[in-house]
């Protein structure tokens, strides 16, 4: 997970980090999240209740292993998935066949072109494509600027099965304008 990741969630949670680095001895991250007496619900067993399908999804995150992870999650409910650590390389992906994606899941934060910039790229080739933003930045872009920015979704990290399933199921379902 990346540290941007990591501290969207601290941050989410009402917690806190603190850093320390001395040279040549290396860095200390302490993580601060306040107690509660609640107990967690029990969280839902893989695949229970995840409703998929035959789509084709192209997915783009320049974290390796948060882009596997993604993948996994949609390839076992049905769906066709193309993915890509490179938020350059997309475009050139969905240009070569822009009718064979149904939908892109794009992080937000990558180098090189933002998930906002490659949304507008995309939407420049196919108007109505739904677009799903995921990001671990609390702060940095939230729905009402995705919905402004006409994107179809949008999802904070780290992402849950049944959150990913339902939200994919609703930008495939409602018509889209970039």
């Amino acid at each position: 997970m990346g540290l941007a990741t990591v501290f969207g969630i601290v941050e989410s949670h009402h917690g806190n980090i603190r850093v320390s680095s001395e040279p040549g001895k290396g860095t200390v991250f302490e993580i601060f999240l306040p107690h509660t007496a609640e107990t967690p619900e029990l969280q839902q067993k893989i695949g229970d209740d995840v409703s998929g399908g035959a789509e084709r999804i192209l997915v783009v995150d320049d974290e390796p292993l948060l882009c596997e992870m993604i993948e996994s999650l949609l390839v076992n409910p049905g769906y066709s998935v193309t993915a890509t650590t490179s938020s350059v390389h997309a475009p050139e992906t969905f240009r070569k066949s822009p009718h064979e994606f149904d939908l892109v899941l794009t992080d937000q934060t990558m180098p090189a072109m933002s998930g906002l910039e490659l949304a507008r790229n995309l939407f420049e080739i196919q108007p109505n494509l739904p677009v799903i933003l995921t990001t671990g930045y609390i702060h940095q872009v939230d729905e009402s600027i995705a919905n402004a920015k006409g994107l179809a979704g949008y999802l904070m990290k780290p992402v849950r099965k049944k959150a990913l399933a339902d939200i994919i199921r609703k930008a495939l379902r409602k018509p889209h304008s970039a």
